[in-house]
């Protein structure tokens, strides 16, 4: 038998309620196992609560308690210690006959509730008393290395961290929902002149500032955005900080950063990050960690630079006394030790034989010695250019996924948002396709879907065949670029509107063989209504390009003199010995063509469905070959 007391709280006071007592069988000793209760007691306490409750003399381990016990009510107490929040009654209660209360074995930067109540000379208990709360100190950070993510508090700044700000529009820095890794950042801001300061805990006598490395994740939309490192002996007086170096991010992307104090001679035990300048400053920092900087410091803003199809430079910032480096590079993704390498004496190396198009990581990590090298630094990610394409090329999109394909590119014209773009559709002419938003996308807003450069073989009758749609969108028209996509200037093919099913049409490019061109798809929108997207495949079909042909395709084709089952089809053909064409025609609605061998012009095509729509093409046949 065991006894068990429970006093009802002042809530209670003055209403009438009943009593339940509830078993739960849990089966843990069988489906029916002996529970009973007797020697039931309500009464009313006689005794007052303590009052008064104070919280002192705290520290990071210990912290005394004094109260005011009720007049005439006992000469014992019994007390709780909760986590902050919690309640009294999910406690063993602890008995006392002293008013003051020592206790130890609390956790640093913790905060607590402490409840008390009066032990009655009846046996019974006074309430609980009101709760006092308090918050243990931080200790010094004495062991490496130590690390902070910002992601395990409910408030809005870390706890034993130090914040100084002057900005006027509020207090900062606070925790952001903006993360490197979630839940939480640290947000700065700066006002015009004015200063935001966070400072880490302190750091204990036995660690060296000077043999320490602050990495930490940063990003911010602007370069102009600085965020500076340094050391302070008090973070509550912004005139102790000394910078040791200064950070910066942009395009709203987060940076590794690594800050060496290896330059710090003062006595600061703090090390702050510090935004603020003569322009507002907005940046965030996470996954903060200070470590022991190694013997030989890693290199850092590792970079590409004279990107080509095949080579690129490397380049990095120095750090220490090492005078020779090792790159090493590979595909995308690679581990490093498992790429190659080469051996700079200098911050810079150029590294040849490279795949164009092609996505590549690079490490660098300096030599100090034969015995001492640095870790590798941050891998630094670039993609070589792409090479001019040849005869024949041909892009039917089917193995996109998403986007646009690999040395295509959208991002020419007015369109801002990027899913309005020429992007990938599932539902081309045969199997995927591309498509430009001219639903949605504002009137007038413009995209540019553009090839790889190509180049055209000299001497030759170069054409470019692909399908389209445009049931009731906006403007469709092909452009052609010869300075490397600088300008689009020409336009090759107009009037791609009103097509309500998938036609085929052809560009003439003879004009621009034996050079290097881009070709442009052009959408513009006219926010329409129904079907108002424009769709491409099957750009430059395999068997659409030939390097040489023996004569020029026919132009200005016609269709006139429609009865109900026939249309006399005229063109123009630039070679006058040309006798000889294939008429190909089909149902707008169908995929197949059918063809008829020509020996004059016009030529009357009957055998038509009435009412009834008809794509027809003309080639022309030269010495046995079709243009």
């Amino acid at each position: 038998w065991q006894r068990f007391t429970h006093v009802f709280d002042d809530s209670y006071s003055g209403t009438t309620k009943r009593i339940f007592f509830m078993w739960h069988n849990d089966f843990a000793y069988g489906d029916n196992p002996a529970m009973m209760i007797d020697s039931i007691q309500i009464m009313v306490s006689e005794c007052g609560k303590p009052t008064n409750l104070t919280a002192d003399n705290i520290t990071a381990t210990q912290a005394v308690i004094n109260f005011t016990p009720a007049a005439s009510s006992g000469v014992q107490w019994q007390y709780v210690v909760c986590p902050a929040g919690g309640s009294p009654y999910a406690q063993a209660p602890v008995e006392v006959n002293n008013t003051s209360i020592t206790l130890s074995g609390l956790t640093p930067a913790t905060s607590y509730d402490v409840y008390v109540r009066t032990v009655c000379l009846d046996g019974g208990y006074s309430s609980w008393s009101n709760k006092v709360t308090f918050l243990t100190e931080c200790v010094m950070v004495d062991v490496l290395p130590y690390t902070e993510t910002f992601d395990t508090y409910s408030t809005s700044y870390p706890t034993c961290w130090s914040r100084l700000s002057t900005c006027e529009s509020g207090t900062f820095p606070l925790l952001s929902s903006i993360n490197f890794s979630a839940p939480s950042s640290l947000y700065f801001v700066a006002d015009s002149a004015t200063v935001t300061i966070a400072a880490t805990p302190e750091f204990g006598a036995s660690i060296q500032m000077n043999t320490l490395q602050v990495e930490f994740k940063y990003k911010s939309a602007s370069a102009a955005n600085k965020m500076v490192v340094g050391v302070m002996t008090d973070p509550a007086d912004a005139n102790t900080f000394v910078a040791i170096d200064t950070v910066t991010a942009s395009n709203n992307a987060w940076t590794n950063a690594v800050v060496y104090l290896s330059a710090y001679t003062g006595a600061g035990k703090y090390i702050a990050f510090k935004m603020g300048s003569d322009v507002t400053n907005f940046g965030y920092i996470d996954n903060v960690v200070v470590s022991e900087a190694p013997d030989c410091l890693p290199v850092s803003n590792v970079s590409a630079a004279n990107v080509t199809s095949n080579s690129a430079t490397i380049t990095w910032t120095a750090a220490g006394t090492a005078s020779s480096w090792t790159v090493e590079y590979g595909p995308a993704g690679f581990t490093p030790g498992q790429g190659t390498s080469v051996v700079a004496n200098s911050t810079n190396s150029t590294i040849n034989g490279l795949t164009p198009a092609t996505t590549y990581d690079v490490y660098v990590k300096s030599m100090c010695s034969t015995t001492s090298e640095s870790p590798w630094s941050y891998v630094y990610t670039f993609t070589t250019e792409c090479e001019a394409y040849t005869l024949p090329f041909s892009e039917n999109f089917d193995a996109l996924t998403e986007g646009v394909p690999t040395c295509w590119s959208n991002e020419e014209g007015t369109t801002a948002n990027e899913g309005y773009r020429w992007n990938h559709y599932a539902e081309g002419y045969s199997g995927a396709g591309m498509r430009f938003n001219s639903y949605y996308n504002p009137t007038n807003a413009t995209n540019l879907l553009t090839t790889p450069v190509i180049t055209l073989p000299a001497n030759a009758h170069p054409f470019m065949t692909f399908w389209c749609k445009n049931p009731t969108g906006g403007e469709f028209n092909v452009l052609i670029s010869t300075d490397n996509g600088e300008t689009f200037n020409t336009t090759v093919l107009t009037g791609l509107t009103g097509l309500t099913n998938w036609e085929e049409r052809m560009v003439n490019l003879t004009n621009f063989a034996g050079q290097e061109v881009m070709i442009a798809f052009s959408g513009k929108s006219n926010y329409g209504s129904g079907d108002a997207y424009l769709y491409l495949d099957e750009v430059v079909d395999f068997d659409s390009i030939m390097p040489v042909l023996p004569c020029d395709a026919p132009t200005n084709l016609t269709a006139t003199g429609m009865t109900v089952n026939s249309a006399v089809l005229n063109w123009n053909q630039s070679d006058a010995s040309v006798n000889a064409w294939v008429v190909s025609y089909k149902k707008s609605s169908d995929n197949t063509w059918a063809n008829v061998n020509v020996s004059s012009k016009p030529y009357t095509l009957t055998g038509l469905e009435y009412n009834t729509e008809y794509n027809v093409k003309v080639a022309a046949s030269c010495d046995g070959t079709i243009s």
